[in-house]
């Protein structure tokens, strides 16, 4: 029976480290995720400072920061859809 314990025991500190070291958090993004956008305020629309921001724009940034890759955006040019 302590055998079963010891052994349970040590795969879960085996998991919870394997996370630990997998998720790390402070590594920079190599990978990007290219978001088309098109200029329709409040979802998307340049503020005073010149800055692509709205509410599809943050949801963006949130979503790739929760997913560690860098968002690109790219204006959709709809004239040659």
């Amino acid at each position: 029976m302590k055998i079963k314990k010891l052994l349970t025991i040590t795969l879960a500190l085996v998991m919870a480290a394997s996370l630990f070291v997998g998720c790390g958090a402070d590594k920079a993004p190599t990978e990007k995720l290219l978001i088309g956008y098109t200029i329709y305020e409040p979802m998307n629309y340049m503020d005073a400072d010149g800055k692509l921001t709205g509410f599809d724009t943050e949801f963006a940034e949130a979503v790739c920061e929760k997913l560690g890759v860098a968002p690109e955006f790219v204006e959709i040019n709809w004239d040659t859809k």
